[in-house]
């Protein structure tokens, strides 16, 4: 059976529990005596189940923010905290010291490490007031890397059968808009990378590529060649049909290339390619002026010569 105390709603944990202790007190009374305790001790815990501390909250919390439904920290805190009190940190064994100093019990930072998560819990009970502050800290070994990893802040203050319990999840929040920064990072980097191509079946052959669309011909153009048409005379899509084919341009023969000389040096395979041979450049038939004539020459006979004087 469960022991329970008589007058208060507390009951003992499941599991096996054990404290080693030392304790003084000195006083004329009760509430003196209980003043003045001082002393210092161990509780160990084996299959212990410590309530309202459940791991199973990272993975409601990821799921949540997957999913758009986690979008401020309200919203996140009312996802986790029921998620956190309906369950239970199973820890295999812990050592929880402690110390008393004037009828205060006070509880030094200590980790309790069970499957899925790690609690740091610290706190104090003040026992002529009756009244507890307990902090813990969960997180998760689950989710992210050991230098990262997704945390949860609670606090508890009040006597020890109704304590006001509350749920911080900033942190949480946090990390979870971290990573999913870091998931929308990998996914664009693997889109450029192009990573993303959905492959296809192995039954299912690549897709080929669409030959380009065949030219139409024009209205009033044929459609074939007719047999026995030269190639000059079919129709060319886009040109008048009415227009006489254009004449075939004739190039000059090139001259043969003289054998080479047995004297001539040896030339490289990598000597330039000759030229094409000039020319000639004349003006148009209808282009050609005929000659200016010119004026004619006229002559004129000299003058004649004075007759000379005697004298």
């Amino acid at each position: 059976m469960v022991p329970r105390y008589a007058n208060r709603a507390l009951t003992m944990p499941a599991g096996r529990a054990s404290m080693q202790m030392t304790l003084a007190s000195q006083g004329r009374s009760a509430s003196a005596l209980t003043g003045a305790l001082s002393g210092n001790g161990t509780v160990t815990l084996e299959s212990a189940r410590i309530a309202g501390l459940d791991p199973r909250a990272f993975d409601i919390a990821i799921r949540a923010s997957d999913d758009g439904e986690a979008t401020d920290d309200v919203k996140l805190r009312q996802i986790v905290e029921p998620v956190l009190s309906a369950g239970a940190l199973s820890v295999a064994s812990a050592q929880i010291p402690f110390n008393i100093r004037d009828g205060r019990i006070r509880v030094t930072a200590t980790t309790l490490d069970a499957e899925g998560g790690r609690a740091i819990i610290s706190g104090g009970y003040d026992i002529p007031a009756d009244q507890a502050d307990i902090r813990a800290s969960l997180a998760s070994t689950a989710a992210g890397p050991a230098t990262s990893r997704p945390e949860i802040q609670l606090f508890a203050v009040g006597s020890p059968d109704a304590l006001d319990r509350t749920v911080d999840v900033a942190a949480l929040s946090s990390w979870l808009a971290v990573r999913a920064i870091d998931r929308e990072t990998r996914r664009l980097d693997s889109i450029e990378r192009g990573d993303q191509t959905p492959a296809l079946p192995a039954s299912l052959p690549p897709p080929a590529a669409a030959p380009p669309p065949a030219a139409q011909p024009p209205a009033g153009a044929p459609s074939a060649v007719s047999p026995g048409q030269p190639l000059s005379e079919v129709p060319i899509p886009g040109r008048d049909p009415r227009r006489p084919p254009p004449k075939p341009k004739v190039s000059a023969p090139r001259p043969p290339a003289a054998p080479p000389s047995p004297n001539a040096p040896v030339v490289s395979q990598q000597q330039v390619a000759p030229l094409p041979p000039p020319i000639e450049v004349r003006p148009a038939p209808g282009a050609v002026r005929p000659p200016k004539p010119r004026q004619p020459l006229a002559l004129t006979p000299p003058a004649a010569n004075p007759p000379r004087s005697a004298f």
